[in-house]
């Protein structure tokens, strides 16, 4: 495992990299307000691929968005597709092989349908698309949205005394054990006088100023041309769940797994998990 760090020409990303740079690249991106630590576990067991656990911009280790820029979903396509094409000049990977998780599984699923040249197979885990809103929606959503993000930034960060109290509080905020925090906790938090705060960027806590609707995520998702795996945890995130047999229904090629677990099932269950993407992959 090494530590790794990625020039874009509009940001600096951070994050790790396992396996032999010889290997196919995985490209595994995280969740929101997760890191890429999330994927220690899974990459235990997945030697057969040199993999490239990216942090989103705010996130782990990566740069913050400057001042006044934002984190919409469609920054992160913008990332992504930034992302892509610095892989395809240092390791000559026209097409990716993406891991996604929550957020990482949305914003793949945006970018492998506006870009499925790009995009040879696709894994989302605890994700099917984004999160829609209704149309009448947009007036309340983007007033909130703005309201909320012009108020004074006069609220500091929490401040833990021990690195073992940021623990307890991020699994107190989950839904998984504490070893699953402590990964996370370690590469995400940062050291300051009186103990540790987060390193995640505040305003990634903001709301979305204006969501897809189900029509808008249809015509992302049924644009995706690469065979489609969907993990999902028996107990985790309800997402998408009145609309997931018409978003299933709108792929060309999707294979569907359940695990006991939550949201963080590729964490809690990743032997299985590794060895059902592996055989994805082959």
């Amino acid at each position: 495992m090494k530590n790794i760090t990625i020039e874009l020409p509009h940001i600096t990303l951070a994050g790790l990299s396992f396996g032999s740079p010889d290997k196919p690249i995985l490209l595994a991106l995280h969740g929101w307000l997760d890191n890429a630590a999330s994927f220690i576990p899974l990459a235990q067991h997945l030697a057969d691929y040199h993999i490239l656990a990216i942090e989103w911009p705010g996130h782990g280790h990566s740069m913050h968005r400057a001042a006044g820029a934002s984190y919409h979903i469609a920054d992160y396509v913008f990332d992504l597709h930034a992302l892509s094409h610095y892989l395809e000049s240092e390791y000559g990977c026209n097409k990716l092989t993406i891991l996604g998780h929550s957020l990482g599984g949305i914003v793949a699923s945006i970018f492998a349908g506006t870009f499925s040249e790009r995009v040879e197979k696709l894994i989302m885990i605890e994700s099917f698309g984004p999160l829609a809103a209704k149309p009448h929606e947009s007036v309340t959503n983007l007033r909130k949205s703005i309201e909320r993000s012009a108020r004074p930034k006069n609220k500091k960060k929490t401040i833990h005394p021990s690195l073992d109290s940021a623990i307890t509080a991020r699994t107190q905020a989950g839904d998984f054990s504490r070893d699953i925090a402590t990964l996370l906790v370690e590469r995400g938090s940062l050291e300051v006088d009186g103990g540790y705060t987060w390193r995640s960027d505040s305003r990634l806590r903001n709301l979305s100023p204006i969501r897809l609707t189900e029509e808008q995520v249809l015509d992302f998702i049924s644009a995706i041309t690469a065979p489609i795996l969907l993990i999902i945890g028996e107990s985790g995130l309800v997402f998408a769940r009145e609309s997931f047999a018409s978003r299933k229904a709108a792929v060309r090629q999707i294979e569907c797994l359940h695990y006991a677990g939550g949201h963080h099932v590729h964490m809690e269950q990743p032997e299985p998990i590794a060895q059902a993407i592996q055989h994805f992959i082959n």
